[in-house]
């Protein structure tokens, strides 16, 4: 005894498969719905600022209208930073001083890193997770400042 099986058809030739522009999406309760906010660039420094416990909001970071302008402004940080020789990350200075963001933070805070760099005040040190808020616990570089560096403001090494 043979059995055959027959598959059975979803939708068959004489039946009218269904449109998918006719599929309704539900629309979202306007007054329900939470507010959609952009996610913040990784190299943005100047996050989407949650208000405390107690209503205050923190004020926003500055962002320089000009690098050179930005560049006087942040560089006597960074050499003093320097100068101590310890272990820093870009974000711990910036954050410590309260700095202005450059025009572009994508590309000048590197920049102004290895213009020190190239000028003897910090060398690499390694990677640390940064302290940012917006970056998750991300990896940067990590920099210290060199005997040059303390030679150059009269520092002894």
């Amino acid at each position: 005894m043979h059995i055959k099986i027959h598959p059975i058809p979803l939708c068959g030739p004489d039946q009218e498969k269904p449109a998918m522009d006719k599929i309704v999406k539900p629309q979202p309760d306007r007054e329900t719905e939470p507010t959609v906010r952009p996610v913040p660039c990784a190299g943005d420094m100047n996050p989407i600022v949650q208000p405390t416990l107690d209503g205050e909001v923190p004020p926003a970071r500055q962002q320089s209208d000009d690098y050179e302008t930005w560049l006087t402004a942040v560089r006597p940080h960074f050499e003093k930073a320097a100068v101590t020789g310890r272990t820093f990350t870009t974000w711990e200075i910036a954050d410590q001083h309260g700095l202005p963001n450059p025009p572009n933070p994508q590309a000048h805070w590197g920049r102004l890193m290895t213009l020190l760099k190239d000028e003897g005040w910090i060398r690499t040190a390694g990677w640390a997770c940064t302290g940012r808020p917006t970056a998750h616990h991300s990896g940067v570089r990590t920099w210290r400042g060199t005997p040059a560096a303390r030679r150059m403001t009269g520092e002894v090494a």
